[in-house]
């Protein structure tokens, strides 16, 4: 699928990709879709993500185009939606005004099955908004994760431009729970306890109420109120005490180490 100096405007999905939407299965395995100075205004995904565009198992390229005021109404991506094993590039391309009313990624949301790695190159960023994580870009790495692959070489390259050289200049007034320019799943959780506490818990399987810090990979506090993992036991989070630190109930967590004073949830 190839579109170039096309407009998507209006348009409404019951489920994915409010004007564009891509599945491998179905088109298939070898399935791209490019848009170039193309305009995807005012699409909403009513029920899952990617208000403007969905794509799964596709490669997906865009460049010099203008993703607004799209809205990915109960799942994620307000404008773009991306999850499969090929790649996503994006060059030069404007988002503004896009929403993920209920969920993650106001803009983009990227998920990485495999060992490919998303590419957003030049981008601008204006007022986008997720009720939760990212309003810019969320990556969702959590199946790569559990297959064990490398996140450091899945993170999504975001690259500025020599005229925007900075996130201050080319991301502006967006907005989210946490990340108000790219986030990721819960990553780790911390205990904020003075430092003789946590050599006290180190090694310990742990239950009760107590103080903790959690972060996504980019070391940004998360505000996701349920932190599960099978294997480390379960966090949820209950109530905020101060800014970046939460009183959790912690049900069969092992905290194994003390590093530089700070104890991880890690086994």
């Amino acid at each position: 699928l190839s579109f170039a100096g096309s407009a998507f405007v209006n348009n409404r999905a019951g489920s994915g990709g409010g004007a564009v939407g891509c599945l491998g299965g179905e088109f298939g395995s070898a399935s791209t879709v490019t848009l170039e100075r193309v305009t995807v205004w005012n699409n909403t995904a009513l029920a899952d993500n990617g208000g403007g565009i969905f794509v799964d198992g596709c490669q997906l390229g865009t460049s010099n185009s203008l993703l607004h005021e799209n809205e990915a109404t109960k799942g994620s991506g307000g404008a773009v939606a991306f999850t499969g094993a090929r790649l996503m590039t994006s060059f030069v391309d404007q988002y503004a005004g896009n929403r993920a009313v209920a969920s993650y990624g106001g803009a983009v949301w990227v998920q990485t099955t495999s060992g490919v790695r998303a590419a957003i190159n030049d981008p601008q960023f204006f007022n986008n908004s997720a009720a939760r994580g990212g309003a810019c870009v969320f990556w969702d790495w959590t199946e790569s994760h559990e297959r064990g692959l490398s996140l450091a070489t899945l993170e999504p390259e975001i690259r500025w431009s020599s005229t925007m050289q900075t996130e201050a200049d080319a991301a502006t007034n967006n907005s989210a729970g946490w990340g108000p320019v790219r986030a990721t799943p819960v990553y780790e959780v911390t205990f904020e306890t003075d430092i003789a506490q946590r050599k006290q818990y180190s090694g310990r399987m742990l239950n009760g109420s107590m103080v903790v810090q959690v972060l996504d990979y980019w070391k940004q506090v998360a505000t996701d109120y349920v932190v599960r993992d099978s294997s480390h036991g379960t966090v949820i989070v209950t109530s905020v005490v101060a800014a970046g630190f939460e009183v959790a109930s912690v049900i069969g967590v092992t905290q194994t180490a003390v590093v530089n004073g700070t104890a991880d949830l890690s086994g």
